[in-house]
């Protein structure tokens, strides 16, 4: 979910992310998204860029801090603000295309307020828009530097829960469940 780095236009705090990340990185999979301490102070993201490649398969507006892929039948969008167009041809993309039967939505600032329906960047509706391209089952996101977890939603005008709290989820579990992880 972001902010890796305190100030993104430092080289010297990536190169102490990676000396103290070094063994994770070198045995995981790892997949980034820019948040507001990346692109406040590296705006063209062109130093996380050095650290961090990305394929250039974003919008044409966002092409540097939205990306996505699909691995072993997991389509994963990277994003920072996308939505609206891109984000519902992006998901069929990943689902047909990229063969994906789940997605999962990584993005900086949180798409689900635990109140109401909306962002802090005002993109009302989006829970909705994963609802109706179905698909996407988990959405992770940083930023407020706390966890939480929601039960998988669905929105049909307004947020319920699809099933009680399980410690397992089945392929059948309508809804996206919402996390929020303390950024990195």
């Amino acid at each position: 979910g972001g902010d890796i780095v305190n100030l993104g236009d430092r080289r010297e705090e990536y190169d102490t992310f990676f000396r103290i990340m070094r063994e994770l990185c070198a045995n995981a999979i790892c997949v980034p998204v820019p948040g507001n301490h990346e692109w406040s102070y590296d705006k063209d993201l062109s130093v996380y860029a050095d650290y961090w490649p990305m394929p250039q398969n974003g919008p044409d507006a966002d092409k540097n801090s939205t990306w996505s892929f699909v691995f072993n039948g997991v389509g994963w969008q990277m994003r920072r603000k996308a939505t609206g167009d891109w984000l519902k041809a992006n998901i069929k993309n990943l689902k047909e295309k990229g063969g994906a039967d789940t997605i999962v939505d990584v993005q900086h600032y949180q798409v689900f307020q635990w109140a109401k329906k909306s962002t802090d960047l005002g993109s009302k509706g989006l829970c909705d828009v994963f609802d109706a391209e179905g698909g996407v089952r988990l959405c992770l996101f940083g930023h407020r530097h706390i966890h939480q977890r929601s039960l998988p939603l669905l929105f049909e005008g307004n947020g319920k829960a699809t099933t009680k709290e399980k410690s397992e989820y089945g392929p059948d579990t309508k809804g996206t469940i919402y996390m929020q992880s303390p950024s990195m």
